[in-house]
């Protein structure tokens, strides 16, 4: 998104494209693990509870996306950027 924005895309449309690029990832990581139980004849974990998992963090993650959008429109990144560098300096002391 920071790279976007460096070469003037729109805030929201940086956000966005963002967002579609971590679909592929998620899909391909899902893919992987269910294809990893299936070589392992373990399926007795794609349950009802498992789908109900699924379905919730779908939604959990749709309302992160519209609460985000909804944010870009109004506000910047400054407090997105403030937070990576802040956490990423104490991990670098904590990790030192």
């Amino acid at each position: 998104m920071t790279a976007a924005r460096m070469r003037g895309v729109k805030r929201t449309d940086a956000a966005q494209f963002s967002m579609m690029l971590s679909v592929p990832v998620i899909a391909a990581a899902a893919v992987w693990h269910i294809g990893g139980l299936w070589i392992q004849h373990d399926l007795s974990v794609l349950n009802e509870t498992f789908w109900m998992g699924i379905l919730f963090a779908f939604m959990g993650g749709l309302a992160a996306v519209w609460f985000l959008m909804k944010w870009l429109k109004r506000q910047s990144f400054f407090i997105f950027a403030a937070y990576r560098v802040l956490l990423g300096l104490y991990l670098l002391w904590i990790l030192a």
